[in-house]
């Protein structure tokens, strides 16, 4: 701080170095507010007094390579047109219904991880969608927070069976960030594109086939990390916890009968689409009073 601010604060009244320090941390968050904002970033993901990247590597906290992943410019982030030409293609009925690919969040979706802790309140029914899941489907773990907070949270609502028949925990190390921006509130984007381009995923899939938008959903409470792929999106209402969470009751088992339902189509992006969106409008397509259809809706769709 120089001579001149330092006399500003002065005349400000802030003289105390306690009260120049908390000052300018004030104006330091104030900063940081106009920048874009990572919802799922808990303040024990963002360091106050941010170490150096020498440090943070040596305690594993930014691996060692995440210089070398390509920073995502957000301006940029539009969906395909080939994948916008596929989303817009009707699905069609199959014969049997398909394993899915469920790329799952973890803060706000399916659990409420309290602030500056990896203490965590479950979604209601969050064991019981866990059981389906992994019955039914193949899952993929992806956060936006630091491995290590994920892998503690992970370790503590999944069994050790139910870990090991993960297909990955994915974390924020491997959403393309720079040095810098891995211990900052920035907006981060799930790209399903490099979930598909992961060879192990890939080898997971039950029949030999592909993982692609046509098989895979993100559930999410963000759209806006979804925007690369926005018809393979699932967005529930954040979970803040107990009596925090406005229409709470069942958003799982409400999630659980819409991927049911979804599973039976031949491309997810095209069913989502045709739905004009998430698993609310199949609710509301599902229980109207027009008794309606999914093939109801993709009838008229278009």
């Amino acid at each position: 701080m120089d001579k001149q601010e330092t006399l500003g604060l002065e005349t400000l009244g802030i003289g105390s170095p306690r009260r120049k320090r908390d000052y300018m941390e004030r104006r330091l968050k104030r900063a940081k507010g106009r920048r874009g904002e990572d919802p799922d970033l808990a303040p024990d993901d963002m360091p106050r007094n941010q170490p150096s990247e020498a440090f943070q590597q040596s305690q594993g906290r930014i691996p060692a390579w995440v210089d070398s992943v390509p920073s995502y410019t957000p301006m940029k982030i539009e969906p395909l047109g080939t994948y916008l030409t596929r989303a817009s293609t009707p699905p069609t009925r199959l014969p049997n219904p398909q394993c899915l690919l469920l790329v799952l969040d973890l803060n706000g979706t399916l659990l409420h991880r309290k602030r500056a802790t990896t203490s965590y309140t479950p979604r209601p029914f969050l064991d019981r969608f866990i059981t389906y899941a992994l019955s039914h489907h193949k899952i993929l773990i992806w956060s936006s927070a630091q491995q290590h907070n994920v892998s503690s949270i992970c370790s503590r609502i999944f069994t050790p069976d139910q870990r090991s028949r993960l297909l990955g925990v994915w974390a924020r190390d491997t959403l393309g960030l720079s040095a810098a921006q891995y211990g900052e509130k920035v907006q981060v984007y799930k790209q399903l594109q490099k979930v598909w381009a992961d060879q192990d995923v890939q080898a997971a899939h039950p029949t030999g086939g592909k993982w692609d938008q046509g098989n895979t959903i993100l559930i999410d409470d963000s759209k806006e990390k979804a925007r690369a792929e926005p018809w393979n999106l699932v967005e529930v209402p954040e979970f803040l916890g107990p009596g925090r969470s406005e229409g709470e009751e069942d958003v799982l088992g409400q999630v659980e009968r819409w991927v049911e339902e979804a599973k039976g189509w031949s491309d997810v992006s095209g069913f989502v689409k045709a739905m004009g969106g998430g698993f609310r409008h199949w609710g509301e397509v599902e229980g109207g009073e027009g008794g309606g259809t999914a093939k109801d809706g993709i009838a008229g769709y278009g």
